[in-house]
């Protein structure tokens, strides 16, 4: 399952402040479940001009030790702001956002043999279900929006923006509350 795997992202590289001209910067990161350490890995972003790279020393699951050279990319922005960075995958020479720890590297998910995410795996009637599951807090404090002291539901003679949102998320609320107890009753 890909989105239970350990991913590299260039927006989390980005967010930290790796991608600075012509600059060398070192961190480090890592993941954890059940509150021991999975996986520690020390960043090296080299940030020379036609030569940007990342280099990634880690300690693999065999207690090896791995130094992994992943190449960067650059392109304009859509937005016509800055530049938006890419990893080169090591193994497949795609341009990619996210690489995936498999087998001891980091690469691409095009490498993987059958990828699935895990609501792929699941079957339609689950995924049906959770698809007309709201999201409970956030509907919570939609539907809750007209009990504060300065709500207003019409501006100028038109409804504003949150008394829409309101309205129709209390109407998905009702549809889908009798979709899932027809789905419900189907199992049964």
């Amino acid at each position: 399952m890909i989105d239970k795997e350990k991913t590299l992202t260039t927006g989390y590289l980005s967010k930290c402040g790796y991608f600075k001209a012509n600059h060398k910067l070192m961190g480090s990161t890592g993941w954890t479940s059940s509150r021991s350490k999975d996986l520690g890995i020390d960043i090296t972003v080299i940030m020379q001009e036609n030569n940007e790279r990342v280099i990634l020393n880690y300690y693999d699951f065999n207690l090896n030790s791995v130094k992994q050279i992943i190449y960067l990319e650059s392109k304009p922005s859509n937005l016509d702001k800055g530049l938006v960075w890419f990893f080169v995958c090591p193994y497949a020479s795609k341009c990619c956002r996210n690489l995936i720890f498999v087998c001891n590297r980091f690469m691409h998910r095009s490498n993987l043999i059958n990828p699935m995410y895990s609501t792929q795996a699941e079957s339609k009637y689950w995924r049906k279900l959770f698809q007309l599951q709201p999201n409970i807090p956030t509907t919570q404090k939609v539907l809750d929006e007209p009990k504060k002291k300065y709500y207003k539901k019409y501006y100028k003679g038109e409804m504003t923006k949150r008394y829409k949102k309101h309205i129709s998320t209390l109407v998905k609320w009702r549809n889908n509350r009798e979709e899932r107890s027809q789905l419900l009753m189907k199992q049964y």
